[in-house]
Order: C-alpha cells, then sequence, then structure tokens
C-alpha cells in the first residue's frame, strides 16, 4: 500500500514523550538503550515512547552500576517529566506531548493567518 508523502510525514513518531533532568555527571538510559539529550540543554534528555510500562536508569558518566532505576507508565499522547538528584528519579510532571502541542500550536497559527 502506498500513502503519500505529506501523510508520513504527519504521523507520529511516538505516542509520548519522556523528559528527564538530572544533576551530577551521568548519561540515562531507557528500556536498555541510551537517551538523547536535548538540544541546547546540558543535563537534559528526551525520548520518544510507545504507550506501556518504560524502566529507566541514571548511570554515573564512567561506569557500570546504576544510580537509579524507576518504571514509568504512558498512557496516550502524554509527556512524562523526570528529574534525578541525589540518587533518585522522581515525576515531577504530566502533560500532553510535544507532538500534540506542535500541532495545536500549528492549528492556531493557520487560523490566525486566515
Amino acid at each position: 500500500m502506498f500513502l503519500p508523502l505529506f501523510l508520513t510525514l504527519t504521523l507520529p513518531a511516538s505516542a509520548g514523550d519522556l523528559e528527564i533532568s538530572g544533576r551530577g555527571l551521568i548519561r540515562v538510559q531507557v528500556d536498555g538503550r541510551p537517551a538523547r539529550r536535548r538540544v541546547g540543554e546540558r543535563k537534559a534528555w528526551v525520548v520518544g515512547l510507545s504507550d506501556g510500562d518504560h524502566s529507566v536508569e541514571v548511570y554515573p558518566l564512567i561506569g557500570r552500576q546504576p544510580l537509579a532505576r524507576h518504571t514509568v507508565t504512558l498512557l496516550g499522547e502524554e509527556r512524562v517529566l523526570l528529574h534525578y538528584e541525589a540518587g533518585e528519579i522522581t515525576e515531577i510532571g504530566r502533560g500532553r506531548s510535544l507532538a500534540v502541542e506542535r500541532a495545536a500550536w500549528a492549528m492556531a497559527e493557520a487560523a490566525a493567518r486566515s
């Protein structure tokens, strides 16, 4: 089945977003894979994930033993904010996913132009 290019570009890559911030010389893994750093911020990581339970682990920059572990559940198109400090990962907020916010912003901008 062939999908037109404009349809393939508008499909979301993930159902939800996980954002992690932290202090110290650390690295973050989600479901056993390294998380990517947020552009322009030193201690922030962003991961696009599907619905379900996901494992978040924080490691020292050099070392193999995790400093902290946390399991987070994503439901629908939501964004979960986590923070690591002093050996603990805490959930600091939940909200709309970045894809939903971008779509709402684009619709509002298009409505303002017409």
